[in-house]
């Protein structure tokens, strides 16, 4: 009831959508950090995320909002993941990433300090050791989820699926030192025609990858925090 109350407040007051937070999944290879991208129909490649919904908001003063954004990122990732991983785990994990680590930095991108309704919060999220629905440790490959989509799909149907949030067609992993190459081609505002940005993929079917014009906006925004990030990811720290 509380939470209905809360939720309803806020679209009186014109915050329906009062935070957009995600995922930005990572793991090691041979040593090599990885990042896990998604694609939408409608839009380029991006993270696991979207806009708040009233189950996911427990209050509206300023100690609440980190809450609020790690329920959003939990929800939307299971979602867009296909239901993977036990959400108990994701925000394990998402609450992790948000707290400061030995060098004083979080995992944590989001828009403005102290933060506020409206932000976007991006969490990269270490997935080596999370256990997924049926057991096995780690983050499963592009293929891996690809298969889960048409498992899914030929089961259920593509409305059953969008019933559901998975709004996700195809993923792919990109090399985190060729994510921080593109976000030096940000900074150096060389950029594609739409907005997007372009990565290398590692993929037998995807060559390029070029990333969602609203997801550059977001890095451009913070990019000094982004580019720390990364590297500290890269760092292994």
């Amino acid at each position: 009831m509380k939470r209905i109350i809360i939720a309803l407040t806020l679209f009186l007051q014109g915050f329906a959508v009062a935070y957009n937070a995600g995922i930005l999944p990572y793991d090691y290879i041979n040593g090599q950090a990885y990042f896990l991208l998604g694609l939408e129909s409608h839009r380029d490649w991006h993270d696991f995320g979207g806009g708040s919904k009233g189950q996911d908001i427990v209050g509206m003063q300023p100690a609440d909002f980190i809450k609020n954004a790690i329920n959003t990122a939990t929800r939307e990732f299971q979602e867009e993941s296909l239901m993977v991983y036990p959400s108990s785990e994701t925000k394990k994990a998402i609450v992790r990433a948000s707290q400061p680590n030995q060098f004083g930095f979080t995992k944590l991108i989001h828009d403005t300090k102290p933060a506020a309704p409206g932000d976007y919060y991006l969490f990269a999220v270490n997935f080596e050791n999370i256990p997924d629905r049926k057991g096995n440790i780690g983050l499963h490959s592009a293929a891996d989820f690809r298969n889960r989509l048409t498992q899914l799909k030929n089961k259920h149907g593509n409305q059953w699926l969008r019933h559901h949030g998975a709004e996700k067609i195809d993923f792919v992993r990109v090399r985190a030192i060729d994510f921080l190459q593109a976000l030096q081609e940000i900074q150096n505002n060389n950029i594609n025609a739409d907005g997007s940005v372009t990565i290398p993929a590692l993929s037998q079917s995807v060559t390029n990858v070029k990333i969602w014009k609203t997801f550059v906006n977001l890095l451009r925004r913070n990019l000094p925090q982004a580019q720390q990030l990364v590297q500290d990811i890269i760092n292994h720290q």
